[in-house]
């Protein structure tokens, strides 16, 4: 019932590289949209690049955002102490990511972004932090970048992100997934795209997985069918 949605989805070898299964692969290689809060862990790296997490990178989240006149307020529950990078991560906390993409150096950050194989422009810094504005990628780009973070740069964000966060709904028993949820307007704005990009194990990372949907949001409507993929590769390995 899940495959009934309309999905990209993308099954990636974490060791070779290698497409397992892409369907369908033509717009998994094509398609090119915003990232939404799937680009956040690059963003991350950016600050560590930069050096610009500094001593205390806590962010106090009120839950209402504004950006140009786009409200972007935070989806995750209130929480009382403020959040560190590990926490923004797993909870998807826009009001973290957009307070700290201050503090970025634009250009240093628009190359990190392509070197990881995203169309970035940084039209407004702020919102390609959150994958909103000036930042685009394909399903099978967006893969491949999981896979160079599952290899070189593994968060606790993002296992935690599946353990207690906003993707708890690509959570599978006996295996540990990391990964993170994106949800983005659509062009018309009237509508919403879901995506998930994650990997397994999650400490010592086999395979990623990666949904987007047409219309969704992403800890509600991809997460699911991740769940189902990585339980279909876990019972087959």
């Amino acid at each position: 019932m899940l495959f009934a949605l309309a999905a990209i989805t993308l099954l990636i070898d974490v060791a070779t590289g290698r497409v397992i299964s892409a369907n369908p692969a033509l717009e998994a290689e094509t398609r090119l949209v915003t990232p939404g809060s799937t680009v956040k862990p690059f963003t991350v790296l950016a600050l560590r690049e930069q050096g610009k997490l500094g001593d205390d990178p806590r962010v106090t989240c009120q839950g209402r955002l504004t950006i140009a006149n786009r409200r972007l307020d935070c989806s995750h529950p209130r929480l009382a102490m403020p959040l560190d990078e590990q926490a923004a991560l797993a909870y998807s906390c826009n009001t973290w990511f957009a307070t700290m993409a201050k503090r970025l150096e634009r250009g240093r950050f628009l190359a990190l972004l392509r070197r990881y194989g995203f169309w970035a422009t940084g039209a407004e810094m702020q919102l390609t932090a959150l994958g909103e504005a000036g930042v685009s990628i394909t399903p099978l780009a967006l893969g491949k970048a999981y896979r160079r973070l599952a290899r070189e740069a593994p968060m606790e964000g993002l296992r935690d992100a599946v353990e207690f966060g906003s993707g708890q709904l690509a959570a599978v028993e006996g295996l540990e997934v990391a990964g993170k949820t994106g949800t983005t307007a659509a062009a018309n704005r009237l509508s919403t795209h879901a995506w998930f990009v994650g990997y397994a194990p999650a400490r010592k990372p086999e395979v990623v997985v990666v949904v987007f949907v047409e219309q969704g949001k992403g800890g509600a409507t991809a997460a699911p069918i991740a769940a189902e993929i990585f339980k279909k590769w876990w019972k087959l390995r």
